[in-house]
């Protein structure tokens, strides 16, 4: 299934409207927080998708929007205290998104596997 290549082309066609237009409205707090927000929301409705097609939209284009709009602002405010650091900076901000999303996946899976599927 290409749902992972769909997420990242939607983040990828966002992330210059999020860099510019967002960005610059509401500003970098508040641009991470409704990232952060669309993400959830996406990941949310997706979970109680019966279809492929619904399951796509909101996986796919509602949390890549959301990706990308959250994952511009660390990168600015990066590059704004490290001008001569921009490669460490992005590296950072990048392992950062991957070490949250595996920790998130344990989280996930933990409280899920004690709560709802507990014999005790």
């Amino acid at each position: 299934l290409w749902v992972i290549p769909i997420t990242f082309l939607f983040q990828c066609f966002t992330m210059p409207f999020a860099s510019t237009v967002i960005r610059r409205r509401i500003g970098l707090r508040s641009s991470m927080i409704l990232g952060s927000v669309i993400m959830s929301f996406g990941v949310f409705c997706s979970s109680f998708a019966t279809t492929l097609e619904t399951f796509v939209f909101f996986y796919c284009v509602v949390l890549g929007i959301g990706n990308a709009i959250a994952y511009t602002s660390p990168i600015v405010i990066g590059w704004e205290w490290f001008p001569n650091r921009k490669g460490l900076v992005s590296g950072c901000v990048l392992a950062g998104f991957g070490c949250g999303g595996f920790l998130f996946n344990l989280v996930g899976t933990a409280s899920k596997s004690y709560y709802i599927f507990s014999t005790y």
